[in-house]
């Protein structure tokens, strides 16, 4: 009987339990933390993405806009991007990366990037008087659809634009 005591009052064996334990503790934790990083890297890479289409269309939209600033409106028509009121082209239209209004578009920074205006017509709250220049409202879009494996993503930008003539 002395023995059998004398074996269950030997605790040499209960640092190696205690040391895997702590082991396995740390190697979950490291695990842990790989995984945190991996899924933070990629959360700032879609950040970076989404930051990237995002100014690119407005770039392009801004691009656009300029354009018709510095362009005469007498010139408006040889401008095959911009599309005037009774052309039919919708708000849906536009939003679909297909449709053939983005065919016609005007290429920005690279061939990913685009823009188009809609003319609106008279700018409400403008006068409509004839011996008056009329405020002419447009809708400028950019538009970055990237379908590239390494770099998948979109955007659509819409700016307000009045110019009076």
């Amino acid at each position: 009987m002395k023995e059998i005591k004398h074996v269950l009052n030997n605790e040499e064996g209960s640092v190696l339990v205690v040391a895997i334990v702590i082991l396995m503790l740390l190697t979950l934790l490291g695990i842990y933390a790989t995984t945190t990083s991996e899924i933070e890297l990629k959360i700032a890479g879609n950040d970076r993405l989404y930051k990237t289409n995002l100014y690119r269309a407005e770039s392009a939209a801004m691009e656009g806009a300029q354009i018709l600033e510095d362009s005469n409106p007498g010139t408006f028509t040889s401008l095959g991007w911009l599309y005037t009121i009774g052309s039919g082209l919708t708000l849906d239209d536009v939003r679909d990366n297909d449709h053939a209004c983005w065919n016609f578009s005007q290429t920005s920074v690279d061939s990913t990037t685009r823009y188009l205006a809609v003319e609106s017509g008279i700018a409400g709250g403008a006068s409509l008087d004839m011996t008056r220049t009329q405020v002419h409202e447009y809708a400028v879009y950019g538009r970055r659809y990237n379908t590239n494996r390494q770099e998948l993503g979109q955007a659509l930008v819409a700016i307000g634009y009045r110019r009076a003539f």
